[in-house]
């Protein structure tokens, strides 16, 4: 049995060997619904999903809408962004894999990456492979997941459990990966959405607020009696701008009364929004200072909040690592690919700043007398060791242009101020500051790389 990808009809076609047996199967894709949501209905949503049926349709409608929220987009994509780099594969041999190694570069591999992080965010990831197509893979609509039955079904809202197929048994399971911690997970924007939902309503708020005290308000009076007059008023209130206006007859009272508390110049409005952005940077990423600034915020907190980040990232790479070991590798290897025995791994990575802090304090080792090898060095500080380590490390260091010949010294012609006889020709070095002006950049490089490999006293 082959199954392939119909990319025309948006779903999975199942072909036997058989031509009588031929079994054409098709995802139904509809839209997503975007009407306008609250709270209750993300409840609503949340109930359905966990009940017996498991039907997630609704609940994944609103991920979808939450996700034109550009605060939670961004932080999902710098999740997924971390994963697609740094990337290796190294066969049983510990060798790298020409075929691998350029799949690593695909756009279309960089795809299923944030596909696998993803299931993070949605609660499941279902891939179903071609491994000798450009395509590589088909990424299955989650609205027709069933994590629980571990099953594909045609129609979104079929809930028998009993139409479509299950992926997990044979041919299926051949071509098929689930990424999927708990098959009860709903992802982390199931706790995202109810503050994406409270923030829209109170930047709408905010822009009613602003329409209504952020521009001047004009009233005009009228003559009752006089209807000419009243419609010639009107005409002139609609076309002079788009500040609100109010017309009223002579004699006739209008009194626009303003909250002078914490909402007087909108502050609550851009409090709240804060607060929900705080809460969903918090959620997506375990930090706020890398993306957003307090008015408390120091290096001190920003060091702290970058190391939360970069423990979530390393925790999204062990994650992708896992699955391309465990799933992705057996999968490709059954379709002759040859990767047994092989491992994908991230390269180690240390920021500018600690390979900084590893070199100084190794420096500081060597001046208290503690041997320090060279690789311990080149190691700490990133860099690869030459290949003719050996003999640059055995040949003596070249002079510096302008540097004086071994033996002799840089001397000239000075006279005494101070009672000394003109033209003596007593010879005295030159000040130490001159001396290392004319001698530039290289000199000094030369020596504090001389100081810091010399054997301590």
């Amino acid at each position: 049995m082959e199954i392939t990808n119909s990319s025309k009809a948006g779903g999975i076609t199942v072909k036997t060997n058989d031509p009588k047996d031929i079994v054409i199967q098709n995802l139904v894709i509809r839209p997503v619904i975007r009407s306008k949501a609250d709270v209750q209905d993300w409840r609503s949503a949340q109930i359905q999903a966990e009940s017996t049926l498991g039907v997630r349709r609704w609940l994944y409608d609103l991920y979808a809408d939450a996700l034109l929220d550009p605060v939670l987009t961004s932080e999902i994509n710098k999740r997924c962004s971390a994963v697609t780099k740094k990337l290796q594969f190294k066969d049983a041999a510990g060798k790298e894999n020409d075929q691998v190694k350029q799949l690593l570069k695909k756009k279309r591999f960089k795809k299923m990456l944030r596909e696998i992080i993803l299931s993070k965010m949605w609660g499941v990831t279902v891939l179903e492979f071609k491994p000798d197509t450009p395509d590589l893979f088909y990424s299955v609509p989650r609205k027709h997941i069933r994590p629980r039955d571990k099953r594909i079904v045609w129609e979104q809202y079929e809930t028998d459990g009993e139409t479509g197929i299950v992926y997990t048994d044979p041919p299926y399971n051949n071509y098929i990966i689930e990424v999927c911690e708990d098959s009860e997970d709903l992802g982390l924007i199931l706790k995202a959405v109810p503050y994406v939902l409270i923030k829209r309503g109170d930047i709408g708020d905010w822009a009613q607020f602003v329409e209504v005290f952020g521009m001047p308000f004009r009233k005009a009076e009228y003559d009752p009696f006089d209807e000419t007059s009243r419609a010639l008023m009107e005409k002139a209130l609609d076309t002079a701008g788009s500040a609100p206006w109010m017309l009223l007859p002579k004699g006739g009272t209008f009194e626009l009364i303003q909250n002078n508390g914490t909402a007087a110049n909108g502050d609550i409005y851009e409090k709240l929004k804060d607060a929900c952005d705080e809460q969903i940077l918090i959620l997506i990423t375990g930090s706020t200072e890398t993306t957003k600034s307090s008015k408390s915020s120091g290096y001190a907190q920003s060091k702290t909040h970058e190391n939360t980040k970069q423990d979530v990232l390393d925790e999204d790479r062990d994650f992708v690592v896992s699955v391309l070991n465990e799933d992705f590798i057996p999968l490709m290897d059954n379709h002759g690919w040859g990767l047994a025995g092989g491992e994908f791994y991230y390269e180690d990575e240390d920021p500018l700043e600690d390979r900084q802090q590893k070199v100084a304090v190794l420096q500081s080792m060597k001046q208290m007398g503690t041997p320090v090898s060279d690789d311990m060095v080149y190691e700490a500080s990133g860099f690869a060791k030459p290949d003719n380590y050996n003999e640059l490390k055995q040949a003596p260091p070249p002079a510096p242009p302008g540097d004086p010949g071994e033996g002799q010294e840089d001397t000239e012609e000075t006279t005494s101020d101070e009672g000394g006889t003109p033209g003596t020709g007593k010879a005295n070095k030159k000040p130490p500051k001159d001396q290392l002006s004319g001698k530039g950049f290289w000199y000094h490089l030369r020596s504090t790389l001389a100081d810091f490999f010399d054997p301590a006293p």
